[in-house]
């Protein structure tokens, strides 16, 4: 037996149930009329994974405009420090005298770089390194004659020092423009010895660059004030190392040389001090004390030998890259040398 249907607009499902021998007929109403709230509600599971799903896509897009900020800042400081380094770029620039562009300039503090475009600072640190070599050996040949090569040797290394250079360079702000490949070294020591090396080594580039664009002229008027005016304010007798200085004088234009004791305290102590004179035809040449006979003799050797070296260091001379300059003039060289 089936039920009828019932008002016109409601849906009835039918289904017949079969039981043993009887068939029972029962109504289905649709899911329309279900009275039940939670006859058809949403599993616990689809619903936590819609509202991750809507708590992610949130949080991509805080994400997506915290990342937008983050590039505008990073966009914005790039710009300052770009601005920033041209403008320090154009005050390095003015105190080399303006005689670079700002290219070159630019080159002459760019050392060589991993994935680098722009063109490198290598070709004139080499070119620098012999214009430096050049003019600072020429000045040191020509100012102290009388010393040896090795002492030469010596006042020329002094002179072309990274220390040296890098102060020549700190004066024209060189410090603030350079471009080199970063390391992950976090010691202040280090950090600020690469710093110097760079520093130095940008001197020697300029130098390159200024041979290269301005001339001859320029290069060595540059190098006069940078390391030569350093060298000139710098007292190199306390620098000077001189092995078996008695040796040396020895071997120097001095003929009858002699060692007195000009004084002499605590000769019974443990301490004493022994004040020698060394002369020369007896002409005192220098004056040197020490707790021991042998230590007073050879530092007044010393001294004699660094006076010999310096007595023509005030004297007006001309250099061979002077238009002036005779070659006879120099005392390296005679006549059958020219």
């Amino acid at each position: 037996m089936f039920l009828s249907r019932g008002s016109v607009g409601l849906r009835r499902l039918v289904a017949t149930v079969q039981l043993s021998h009887i068939r029972v007929p029962t109504t289905v109403l649709s899911r329309s009329y279900v009275t039940d709230p939670y006859a058809f509600a949403i599993p616990a599971e689809k619903v936590a994974a819609d509202a991750q799903k809507a708590q992610g896509a949130e949080a991509q897009e805080d994400t997506t405009e915290k990342s937008r900020k983050s590039r505008e800042r990073v966009t914005k400081k790039a710009q300052i420090w770009a601005k920033r380094a041209k403008a320090d770029l154009a005050a390095v620039r003015h105190r080399l005298g303006g005689q670079l562009s700002n290219s070159l300039v630019q080159q002459a503090v760019t050392f060589p770089q991993k994935d680098l475009v722009e063109p490198d600072n290598s070709h004139l640190v080499l070119l620098g390194s012999c214009v430096y070599g050049l003019y600072v050996m020429e000045h040191i040949t020509t100012i102290f004659p009388n010393a040896r090569t090795t002492i030469q040797k010596d006042i020329c290394d002094y002179a072309l020092h990274s220390a040296t250079l890098a102060a020549c360079g700190n004066a024209y702000g060189l410090a603030s423009v350079l471009q080199y490949e970063k390391t992950e070294e976090t010691d202040k020591d280090i950090l600020a010895a690469d710093v110097r090396t760079y520093t130095a080594e940008a001197m020697k580039a300029i130098a390159g660059a200024l041979y290269a664009r301005a001339g001859p002229e320029t290069a060595r008027q540059f190098v006069r004030e940078t390391v030569l005016f350093t060298l000139s304010k710098v007292d190199l007798r306390d620098t000077l190392q001189i092995e078996k200085p008695m040796q040396m004088l020895s071997k120097l234009p001095f003929r009858n040389i002699e060692y007195r004791i000009l004084n002499e305290a605590g000769r019974v102590t443990y301490q004493p001090t022994f004040y020698v004179g060394v002369f020369s035809d007896g002409e005192n040449l220098a004056k040197g004390a020490g707790h021991s006979l042998t230590e007073a003799k050879a530092e007044a050797a010393r001294m004699a030998i660094v006076n010999y070296i310096f007595e023509t260091s005030n004297k007006k001379v001309t250099f061979p890259s002077d238009k002036s300059f005779d070659p006879l003039s120099m005392e390296c060289l005679t006549e059958a040398d020219v």
